[in-house]
């Protein structure tokens, strides 16, 4: 069952090279905090149960708590959802939902 799991994870960081455009060079060649690799990284984490020590070693991101620290930053700078921007403008246009 783990095995599958890494096999599908491998797949899908070969789609998303191929959707950026990189090779294996290009990923072992850019920076660590690379915002492409972090959404690669986003995608795999929630996509996936690989491990976040896999995860950073795969993508050469450094070690798993630096991928960690990546992941939570980029969750809090992430706009928010088009629902909530909806709701947002309701409420901010003085509109009644109820």
């Amino acid at each position: 069952m783990q095995e599958a799991e890494a096999v599908q994870a491998e797949r899908r960081v070969v789609e998303g090279l191929k959707r950026m455009g990189w090779s294996e060079a290009d990923l072992k060649g850019r920076r660590k905090g690379e915002p492409r690799k972090v959404e690669l990284s986003w995608e795999l984490r929630s996509r996936t149960t690989m491990p976040l020590a896999w995860i950073a070693e795969r993508l050469n991101m450094g070690t798993r708590g630096h991928l960690a620290w990546l992941l939570h930053h980029r969750g809090q700078c992430q706009p928010a959802a088009p629902a909530d921007q909806c709701l947002r403008a309701c409420l901010g246009n003085g509109r009644n939902l109820l």
